[in-house]
């Protein structure tokens, strides 16, 4: 049976110790299960060579992936709630992987402002790398103004969630994976000591947040309702976005974010 190839739809580092369970499941052990995984690493030389069986093992690792978190929908942290529709946008003065600060006065000239939370060591987040770029891309020129900020602290990150790609959560490899993955957008780092994200209150990575032209909460939650995104059917984020544009009122203010739990730094 001839297995269709959906390799080139996801980015593979994320399911690269899936695919080696996997194979190990299957009975195939030592060198050869050496010649089933891929060789990635963002840190030194990537290496294109793959086996005959990438069609088989990605699809599965994929189906992995989306069998343990689809569905799961984050739990707010107590201690720091998720801002409240209406509220004011809270301030921001963070490092960029483009070498610059950015503080959120300077998008004080957009009509609209969407703040997601994402980071590199989550599937979830991994998976909608490629819709925050086409959000950015395509609402950009309509006065939209959009800004990843990463709340993961690298020292708060499991051992065992750091299988899931070749980079930390810290701002140095927050630039390999922006210029591997092509990310236009600014992508921040907040994770030294997560002050930002306190006051916002990611319950997951992603979350995005959107704000009016007076910087007020209009929408918070996901940004789709399907992390494979040929499955999506409510695009909920650009549903908000549409609606303020047009000077309407945001059809669903708030929906429940799902992906990774954003990962707190321990009380001190």
């Amino acid at each position: 049976m001839d297995i269709p190839d959906h390799s080139a739809e996801f980015d593979i580092r994320p399911f690269q110790r899936i695919s080696i369970l996997v194979v190990g499941q299957f009975g195939v052990e030592g060198e050869q299960e050496k010649r089933m995984t891929p060789s990635v690493d963002l840190r030194g030389a990537r290496s294109k060579k793959w086996c005959h069986s990438r069609r088989f093992l990605i699809p599965i690792a994929v189906s992995v992936i989306l069998a343990q978190s689809q569905g799961h929908e984050a739990q707010p942290n107590p201690e720091y709630p998720i801002l409240a529709i209406g509220a004011a946008a809270p301030k921001f003065s963070l490092p960029g992987v483009d070498g610059k600060n950015h503080r959120l006065s300077d998008y004080a000239s957009a009509t609209l402002l969407a703040v997601v939370f994402e980071c590199n060591s989550c599937p979830a987040s991994q998976l909608y790398e490629g819709r925050i770029e086409k959000l950015y891309q395509d609402y950009r020129d309509k006065g939209v103004a959009l800004v990843a900020i990463n709340p993961a602290n690298p020292n708060s990150i499991r051992l065992d969630e750091q299988s899931y790609t070749d980079v930390t959560d810290s701002l140095d490899d927050m630039k390999l994976r922006a210029e591997y993955r092509h990310m236009d957008y600014p992508y921040l780092y907040d994770g030294d000591t997560q002050a930002v994200a306190m006051k916002y209150g990611p319950a997951s990575t992603p979350h995005i947040f959107i704000f009016d032209q007076d910087r007020k909460l209009r929408y918070q939650g996901r940004i789709d309702d399907n992390l494979q995104e040929s499955l999506a059917k409510l695009p909920d984020a650009r549903n908000a976005i549409d609606a303020l544009l047009a000077g309407r009122s945001v059809p669903v203010a708030t929906t429940r974010a799902f992906g990774c739990s954003t990962k707190w730094m321990p009380p001190p």
